[in-house]
C-alpha cells in the first residue's frame, strides 16, 4: 500500500455458507460495494463492544452502496446466530466454519476488518484495540496486503468514500500554522498566529491535542467554539456592535452610490450650460452697434432728464430694463450682449 498497489482480496471467489439461511455467497456477490470485511466470533469478547460500533455506522454505509460483511470464525452456527439476534445486526453475515477464509487473510487475531474497494482491491486493515488470539496451529503469516500499521475501526471506516469513486482520498490534514490564522485569542482580541498571551498558548495545546486525534479544520473550529464562545472565530454577533461592523460600511457604500446618482446628472448639466455660456457671442455689425449706441444715448437722455425727479429705477422699469444695466453704463461697463439690449430699446 506505501507503494499505491492494491491487491485483489483472496479467496473472493470462494462460497462460504450464509449464517442466517440456507444458501452460500462469496465476495464477488457483491461486486461494485465497498466492503467492510468483518472477522469475529461470538466467543471473543473484543467483538462483543465492536458489533454495536459496526451496526451502527451500517445504514450510512448502505447509502453510498457499501456494506459491512461479517464472518463468523470457528464458531457453532447456534451460537453465532443468537450473537447476532443480541446486538440486532443488519448486515449480511457468512460462516467460515473451518477457518481456512480467515487464514488466506493471515488472520490470526480477532475482531480484524479488512476494506474492500468497489474494485475488490483490498486497501486498508482494521485492527480491534484489545483482539483475542486465535489459535497459533490455525494460523498462517499474514500475506503482504497492507501495511504494517493498523487503522482503528472507525478511522478505517473513514476510508469508504462516496458511490462515485471506490475510496475516497483522504482529507487534507490540519496543521497548526494554517488554524492559527483563521482563529483569535479570546482575551488578547487578535490573531491567535500574533498572540503571546497564556490564553493563546492554551488554545495552541488544545488544537494540536485536536490534531493529534486526526480532526479536520471544520472540526476543530467547532470544537473551539464549544470550547471558548464564538469569539474564538472573530464573527460578529447577531445583535449589538457586531451588526455595525458590517451594517455601517454597507450603508456608507449604499449612500455614496446615491449621492452620486443624483449629483452627477446636475454636474453633467452644469458643465453644458457653462459650455454655452462660454462659446462665443457673433460681433455686431457696424449698422447695429451705430444703432445701439444711438439708442443708449437716448436711454441715458431720459435717466438724466427724470433721475431728479423721479429716481432711476422708475424710470428704467418705466423704459422696460433693469437698473442694474443702467449703472454698469454709467460705470463705463457695457453689457455684453448688446445685441439683446438693442432689441429691448427700439
Amino acid at each position: 500500500m506505501a507503494s499505491g498497489h492494491y491487491p485483489p482480496a483472496p479467496d473472493s471467489a470462494r462460497a462460504l455458507p450464509l449464517l442466517a439461511r440456507r444458501g452460500s455467497a462469496s465476495l464477488t456477490a457483491f461486486k461494485g460495494q465497498v466492503l467492510v470485511l468483518n472477522f469475529w466470533a461470538s466467543w471473543c469478547e473484543p467483538c462483543r463492544r465492536e458489533a454495536p460500533l459496526l451496526e451502527r455506522f451500517q445504514p450510512s454505509l448502505r447509502a453510498t452502496r457499501g456494506t459491512v460483511l461479517g464472518v463468523s470464525y470457528l464458531d457453532a452456527s447456534s451460537d453465532s446466530r443468537a450473537f447476532v439476534r443480541s446486538y440486532h445486526l443488519s448486515f449480511p453475515e457468512l460462516r467460515d466454519g473451518d477457518g481456512t477464509f480467515a487464514h488466506s487473510y493471515g488472520t490470526n487475531q480477532l475482531p480484524e476488518s479488512f476494506i474492500i474497494d468497489r474494485a475488490g482491491r483490498v486497501v486498508a486493515v482494521s485492527t480491534g484495540r484489545d483482539r483475542r488470539a486465535l489459535p497459533l496451529a490455525r494460523a498462517r503469516p499474514r500475506p503482504q496486503l497492507v501495511s504494517a500499521r493498523p487503522l482503528a475501526p472507525l478511522a478505517a471506516l473513514a476510508l469508504l468514500g462516496g458511490p462515485a469513486g471506490a475510496v475516497a482520498p483522504a482529507a487534507p490534514r490540519a496543521s497548526l500554522p494554517a488554524i492559527e490564522r483563521q482563529v483569535m485569542c479570546v482575551t488578547c482580541k487578535i490573531p491567535l498566529n500574533l498572540a503571546a498571551s497564556p490564553q493563546a498558548d492554551r488554545e495552541r495545546a488544545f488544537i494540536q491535542g485536536l490534531i493529534a486525534r486526526g480532526q479536520s479544520e471544520a472540526q476543530i473550529k467547532r470544537a473551539l467554539v464549544a470550547e471558548y464562545g464564538r469569539a474564538v472565530l472573530a464573527l460578529p454577533s447577531s445583535g449589538g456592535f457586531g451588526v455595525f461592523a458590517y451594517a455601517v460600511p454597507l450603508a456608507v457604500v449604499i449612500g455614496l452610490a446615491a449621492a452620486l446618482a443624483v449629483l452627477l446628472p446636475r454636474w453633467r448639466a452644469r458643465q453644458r450650460t457653462s459650455g454655452e455660456e462660454a462659446a462665443p457671442r457673433p460681433a455686431l455689425s457696424a449698422e447695429d452697434s451705430a444703432r445701439l449706441d444711438a439708442d443708449m444715448a437716448r436711454f441715458d437722455w431720459v435717466v438724466d432728464a427724470h433721475r431728479e425727479r423721479f429716481g432711476v429705477e422708475p424710470i428704467c422699469r418705466a423704459l422696460g430694463v433693469s437698473a442694474s444695466a443702467y449703472h454698469q453704463r454709467a460705470n463705463g461697463q457695457r453689457s455684453v450682449d448688446r445685441s439683446r439690449t438693442s432689441a429691448r430699446w427700439r
